[in-house]
């Protein structure tokens, strides 16, 4: 209220008196575009719910491709370690077999190195 103006925003109506306001408000004109204006509200409101679930389906739907997207990584990657680890497995075991013809050659060795001193103390000449 402005200098005792009264002001319909809905109908766009203005009185300076009290009582011509009240008569206004109860006019047909203004009952009709009142609940035309609550309907309007009220499928604003639909549309705007229905927006809204329209986005939470499609956030649903993304979640649901990237949840797919990271099982399916998950998987491959489980792959990827498994036969990277068999690769090590099998590497782990030619180092082992490694080691032991070399301890094998060694011994070998270490019993040669023994009949050579042997034979050297006793000043043997032929083996």
């Amino acid at each position: 209220m402005e200098n005792d103006s009264y002001l319909c925003k809905l109908c766009n109506y203005t009185t300076d008196k009290k009582a011509n306001y009240i008569k206004h408000c109860q006019t047909n004109k203004h009952i009709t575009i009142k609940n035309q204006s609550i309907l309007n509200n009220n499928n604003n409101n639909n549309n705007n719910n229905n927006n809204n679930n329209d986005n939470i389906n499609q956030m649903k739907n993304h979640i649901n491709v990237l949840e797919k997207a990271l099982v399916e990584m998950i998987r491959v990657s489980n792959n990827k370690f498994n036969q990277l680890n068999n690769k090590l497995i099998e590497q782990s075991n030619i180092i082992k077999s490694l080691q032991d013809y070399i301890v094998s050659q060694s011994d070998k060795n270490e019993e040669f190195d023994i009949r050579i001193e042997l034979l050297e103390d006793s000043n043997l000449e032929t083996f």
